[in-house]
C-alpha cells in the first residue's frame, strides 16, 4: 500500500510540474507544439505546418506558379488556410515597387477585395531569414468574408517567396502562433 501512495504522490507531483511549465510558457507568449517539416522540392523550400492537429496539404498550380497549401482540419476553429509560392526570378531589375504592387494586386484579385494596392498599408516585416513586406486586408472566399495576411520577401540573392493566410473575418489574431511557428521557420532547401 505504501508503494501505491508513493507512486500516486510522484505522479501528482509530475502533473503539477507539467502544468507549471505549460503555464510559464503561455505567460511568456510562446506556443510550442510539434510541427511537420515539408521539403517541397518544386518550390525549393522547407515549410513547417501544424502537426497537432495535422493540417492537410497539397501542391497545385495556379496561373503557372506552383503553390503549396495547408489548411486547418474541418473540426478546427477558426478555419484557416495558408499558402506559399515562389516567384520564378531572384531580381526585380531595380523595379521592386512595381513587382510588389503587381504581386499585391494579384492577391487582392484572388480574394475579391475592392481595395487597390495603393490603399494597402504595406509594412516592412521579417519572418525567419526572409525580409520583405506584409499587409492585412479583407476579402472573400466564395461568399464568406475573410481576413488575409499577405507577405512577400526573400533572403538576399534568393527567389521571392509569397506567403498568405486567411481565415474568417475578425479571427486573424487567433492564428498568431500558427503563423509564427510556420513562417518564422521557413527556409530554402539549399540552406
Amino acid at each position: 500500500m505504501q508503494i501505491y501512495k508513493t507512486v500516486k504522490m510522484l505522479l501528482q507531483s509530475a502533473c503539477c510540474i507539467g502544468l507549471v511549465v505549460l503555464s510559464a510558457g503561455s505567460m511568456a507568449g510562446t506556443d510550442v507544439r510539434p510541427m511537420v517539416i515539408n521539403s517541397v522540392g518544386p518550390l525549393g523550400l522547407k515549410i513547417w505546418t501544424e502537426a497537432v492537429p495535422r493540417w492537410p496539404k497539397e501542391l497545385t498550380e495556379h496561373r503557372g506558379v506552383q503553390v503549396f497549401t495547408a489548411w486547418a482540419p474541418d473540426d478546427y476553429y477558426p478555419p484557416a488556410r495558408m499558402s506559399w509560392a515562389v516567384m520564378p526570378f531572384k531580381e526585380t531589375g531595380g523595379k521592386e515597387q512595381l513587382f510588389l504592387q503587381g504581386v499585391l494586386q494579384q492577391a487582392l484579385q484572388n480574394y475579391r477585395s475592392s481595395l487597390h494596392p495603393e490603399d494597402i498599408d504595406l509594412q516592412a516585416a521579417d519572418y525567419g531569414n526572409l525580409s520583405g513586406w506584409m499587409a492585412e486586408f479583407g476579402g472573400f472566399d466564395e461568399q464568406q468574408p475573410v481576413d488575409v495576411r499577405f507577405f512577400v520577401g526573400r533572403e538576399l540573392g534568393k527567389p521571392w517567396v509569397v506567403m498568405q493566410v486567411y481565415t474568417v473575418a475578425g479571427k486573424l489574431p487567433h492564428l498568431k502562433y500558427q503563423i509564427e511557428r510556420s513562417w518564422d521557420n521557413l527556409s530554402y532547401l539549399d540552406d
